[in-house]
C-alpha cells in the first residue's frame, strides 16, 4: 500500500468501522471520521500508527465537502 493517503479515501479500522479521510497533513498526520455508529467518531493519528490500525477499502463515492453542506448553501 502506498503511503499517499488522500482526502476521500475509505479505510476500515480493527473494529470493522469505515472511516473517511478528511485531512492528511504533509502525509504525516492523518485525520478521519465515521458516522457508522449513528454518531460522529473521529481520529487523528501519525501515519505510521494509522497504517498499522486501518485497512484501505477504496475511494468514497461522495465528496467529503458535500457531507457538511446545509440547506441554506
Amino acid at each position: 500500500m502506498s503511503k499517499d493517503i488522500e482526502v476521500g479515501d475509505v479505510w476500515l479500522n480493527l473494529q470493522g468501522k469505515k472511516f473517511y479521510i478528511y485531512n492528511n497533513y504533509e502525509n504525516r498526520l492523518v485525520r478521519g471520521f465515521s458516522t457508522q455508529s449513528g454518531r460522529i467518531e473521529s481520529f487523528c493519528l501519525l501515519l505510521e500508527d494509522f497504517l498499522d490500525l486501518y485497512t484501505y477499502l477504496g475511494k468514497s463515492k461522495v465528496k467529503i465537502d458535500d457531507l457538511f453542506k446545509t440547506e441554506n448553501e
